[in-house]
């Protein structure tokens, strides 16, 4: 739902930034932060939440438009899941953090099932 309260307008860089709720200027200007998904992921990395997107636009739940500025658009399944309640499952990737260096790089997957 962030892609449609940015009216489809944006990348997934800035997208990405208003979901892990960056304290960057430009989001202030232009008022992102008083929407309802400013920082609903800020709990995770922002290459995580990329990888969601990705994850969705490998799902043909999101697309991403051609040109010298792409942008991040809905498609008629992700409107689907918005407004008709549609199921959407997907692997979550867990990726381990440059702090534990002294560990193996190691990344967990489960499956879990994301409503809106």
């Amino acid at each position: 739902s962030c892609v449609l309260r940015l009216k489809q307008n944006y990348g997934i860089g800035y997208v990405t930034d208003v979901l892990a709720g960056s304290k960057i200027q430009v989001i202030a200007d232009r008022g992102h932060e008083k929407l309802s998904t400013y920082s609903i992921l800020k709990d995770y990395q922002k290459k995580e939440i990329r990888y969601f997107i990705y994850s969705l636009i490998n799902m043909q739940l999101l697309l991403v438009t051609n040109g010298e500025y792409p942008v991040v658009k809905c498609t008629q399944k992700s409107l689907d899941v918005l407004f008709k309640d549609a199921p959407v499952t997907f692997r979550k990737q867990y990726i381990a953090e440059k702090a534990k260096k002294h560990s193996k790089n190691k990344s967990r997957n489960f499956n879990k099932k994301y409503k809106r």
